[in-house]
């Protein structure tokens, strides 16, 4: 359980890295219209929403075919070799952190209620 808080932490702490070495080239061409609408572009500038579009884009480049609802599917061709090979990291270690942060959950209301 208290690796699962660490590598939250540490994720946090990759994610914010990733938020200010976000390539520009990226920025400039797709947090704009036609797609982000003008309230997203505003919403996703500022604390705390900026991370939050630092994900979108680091799960569009990771997976291009993830970011065809917006038609952000080339930001993995605007971005360096070791951006993309990290955006496939993070994402990958978030889907297998919040795996096991539910199984973690579930099993301490299990363990809760059998012992109640």
């Amino acid at each position: 359980m208290l690796l699962t808080w660490a590598t939250t932490f540490l994720l946090v702490l990759v994610i914010l890295a990733m938020h200010f070495l976000m390539p520009s080239a990226v920025l400039d061409k797709y947090f704009k219209s036609p797609y982000f609408k003008d309230v997203e572009c505003l919403l996703f500038t500022g604390i705390p929403y900026a991370p939050m579009r630092t994900i979108m884009f680091i799960r569009a480049i990771a997976n291009p075919k993830s970011g065809k609802l917006r038609g952000i599917t080339q930001a993995h061709l605007l971005v360096p070799n070791w951006y993309r090979v990290l955006s496939k990291v993070v994402i990958v270690s978030i889907y297998i952190n919040t795996l096991l942060l539910l199984v973690f959950i579930i099993g301490a209301g299990v363990f809760y209620y059998m012992e109640w």
